[in-house]
């Protein structure tokens, strides 16, 4: 599903009229497991002066040196700090692991139906319509 984000945030950052702001906190076991990683950052780099586009890493397991991201798993703090607060206007897309998923916004019911909101972004205050789940 994270190629289906990437040409979302592609999509966003092409249309010059569009002023959506992307936040993206990308979660992976290791530096490795990044999936277009280069690109993100280049996209990042190439759009910030005109369209936000900021993301964040987070690896259960970082290199020793040089790891600039965060460690460990998605944590509140981290969903605080890096994706905009619960509101109307936002949107927060969630895809990972079931384990993942149970953790920040619970499962799916079943590929036609998101199910219930719960979890951290629950917790955190966000409505069911302002989540939704791959």
């Amino acid at each position: 599903f994270f190629f289906l984000f990437f040409k979302i945030i592609k999509r966003v950052l092409q249309n010059t009229d569009d002023k959506t702001n992307v936040s993206l906190i990308f979660a992976n076991v290791s530096e490795w497991d990044i999936l277009l990683k280069k690109e993100l950052d280049d996209l990042a780099q190439t759009h910030k002066n005109f369209k936000v586009l900021k993301v964040h890493y987070v690896l259960e397991n970082p290199p020793k040196n040089d790891w600039k991201g965060s460690t460990g798993y998605v944590t509140p703090k981290m969903i605080q700090s890096y994706l905009p607060p619960p509101s109307d206007n936002s949107t927060i897309f969630v895809c990972g692991p079931p384990a993942m998923m149970k953790a920040l916004c619970g499962q799916k019911e079943n590929p036609n139906s998101q199910g219930d909101l719960a979890g951290v972004l629950k917790k955190l205050g966000y409505q069911k319509n302002h989540v939704f789940k791959f």
